[in-house]
């Protein structure tokens, strides 16, 4: 009877796993588009209209953006797993416990790429100008 209910406990874990971890990587992809969109920006994707420096300076739009929404679905995640002033399922207060240092990573990650992509957003045709053409 006990050995049932473990096996029932675990299926239930398991399943709170996936459904976390899906919001997990769904953080880790827009963190990763938002930092490849600010790399790759001096290549020439951009329209014949613009130059490299205001193309550079729009890629931090979409730094920030895609850090807040990352930062938005790691809230929605673990508010699956919890929701804070409600009393919580033992089962997903585990699972969380073993996930929170991963959401607390991307946390920190979507705070930090947020502040990057807004400095870039604002000042990236300076930095563009200052930095990568004085190299040439």
């Amino acid at each position: 009877m006990n050995a049932e209910k473990n096996l029932q406990n675990e299926a239930l874990k398991s399943q709170y796993r996936r459904m976390a971890s899906k919001y997990l990587y769904a953080c880790y992809a827009l963190l990763f588009i938002g930092v490849i969109a600010v790399l790759t920006s001096p290549l020439d994707f951009k329209p014949s209209f613009e130059t490299p420096e205001v193309w550079f300076q729009r890629s931090g739009a979409l730094m920030t953006v895609f850090a807040l929404l990352a930062a938005l679905l790691k809230d929605m995640g673990t508010q699956t797993l919890h929701k804070p002033g409600y009393f919580g399922d033992a089962l997903k207060l585990e699972v969380l416990a073993e996930l929170e240092q991963r959401f607390e990573w991307v946390f920190w990650f979507a705070f930090l790429f947020t502040v990057l992509g807004t400095l870039v957003w604002g000042y990236g045709d300076t930095y563009y100008k200052f930095v990568i053409l004085h190299q040439r």
